[in-house]
């Protein structure tokens, strides 16, 4: 995610950060996973209009971060490693502070390759989360993020910061569409 962040600031702002700041900007907390919240409003107060697609419902994290994450992975072990991995408190409060800012707008539903394109077209340079097994088959699980820079009507161009970084990687929308939602 830090490594997208500062891949969007320079490449929309022209402005280059360092780690140090990407991290202190997007919320990482070292042996913690991040969510994307504190990124969303960092790019806001940047300037940069931000739409964030997701299933994640911003208002359920920014009341009930716990509950939220039950809703989408369900009650057992998955949600539960989740929770403990989260500072629930930090987190409600960058994505209700994410919720006051007229510079983010959510949409509350399952984005699709389509909608990567489709903010290419519009002149957006989508980040988006995936499956890095899926995306590389590996066959294991992670959460990744990736900058998309480009797409034909069949192949989209990902900056993927790895590790191993691979800048002008080509996939089909169908394998980014099936690792989207692994």
């Amino acid at each position: 995610l830090q490594a997208c962040f500062m891949m969007a600031v320079r490449s929309l702002l022209g402005r280059q950060i360092s780690w140090e700041e990407a991290e202190k900007l997007t919320g990482y907390v070292a042996g913690r996973d991040t969510w994307p919240y504190a990124m969303l409003l960092s790019l806001a107060d940047l300037g940069l209009s931000v739409k964030s697609i997701e299933m994640f419902d911003d208002r359920a994290m920014a009341t009930d971060p716990a509950a939220e994450v039950r809703r989408i992975f369900g009650e057992g072990e998955v949600a539960d490693a989740v929770i403990a991995d989260m500072d629930e408190e930090y987190e409600a409060s960058v994505a209700s502070r994410c919720l006051g800012n007229p510079h983010i707008a959510f949409e509350v539903r399952v984005p699709t390759a389509a909608d990567v394109v489709g903010g290419l077209e519009a002149g957006r340079l989508p980040l988006v989360s995936l499956d890095y097994g899926r995306l590389h088959l590996t066959g294991k699980y992670e959460g990744h993020m990736v900058v998309v820079s480009g797409a034909t009507a069949e192949r989209v161009e990902i900056f993927d910061p790895g590790p191993p970084g691979d800048a002008g990687l080509t996939v089909p929308l169908a394998e980014l569409d099936a690792a989207m939602h692994s």
